[in-house]
């Protein structure tokens, strides 16, 4: 393990060197959340439901995941870092999804010294 980011994410190293990030969630029930929004949970991390109707490759095999565009909105519910821009990038070179215009109201501006 690399690091524990939380009771439901560790991040790991693979063989190659490859950070694998890995998120429990709970997919058993949903709750609305004070945003109207509905989420799975209550255990786990509060991924919002009906994000998971995408398909990814692992070592050839298909598997189930988060679709490239309910990748995107996770990132804009906090302040993101340079990892944050760098996934919300991919995503965008990969699949063509335009960067949300307010993305930079999430980014943390350094301090002004002036």
């Amino acid at each position: 393990m690399v690091r524990r980011d939380g009771l439901h994410n560790v991040v790991l190293l693979d063989r190659r060197g490859r950070l694998v990030d890995l998120h429990a969630f709970d997919d058993t029930t949903t709750v609305v959340g004070i945003d109207g929004i509905e989420y799975h949970g209550p255990d786990g991390l509060a991924y919002e439901a009906g994000g998971f109707d995408g398909v990814g490759l692992i070592g050839g095999s298909s598997v189930a995941c988060m679709s490239a565009t309910f990748q995107v909105r996770p990132h804009m519910r906090y302040d993101v870092d340079d990892d944050d821009r760098r996934d919300v990038g991919h995503l965008h070179e990969r699949f063509g999804l335009p960067i949300p215009s307010d993305f930079d109201r999430w980014t943390t501006a350094p301090e002004n010294s002036g």
